[in-house]
């Protein structure tokens, strides 16, 4: 029984775990003129492929700060995985 136990064990480790819990960390980062700011946000979200597509979407979007302001920003996204 013991060594059953163990070799049930030994398989598990083995394994690769599914994540509990997928994260989408966006940075934008702006400046314009005198003022400027670099902001953070993390999202929960369903899967890691849902967290690719949203974070392009992100980076690619022409609407979050638009006019002559967009050429003095910059964005980015990382999708993390945990527990």
């Amino acid at each position: 029984m013991k060594a059953l136990l163990l070799a049930s064990v030994a398989l598990l480790i083995g394994l690769p775990a599914k994540a509990d819990t997928v994260l989408l960390l966006t940075r934008e980062w702006y400046n314009a003129g005198y003022a400027g700011g670099l902001n953070y946000v993390k999202i929960q979200v369903k899967d890691i492929e849902t967290c690719e597509e949203q974070g392009a979407i992100f980076v690619s979007s022409e609407r979050l700060i638009g006019g002559s302001n967009e050429k003095y920003s910059d964005r980015g996204f990382e999708c993390l995985e945990g527990k």
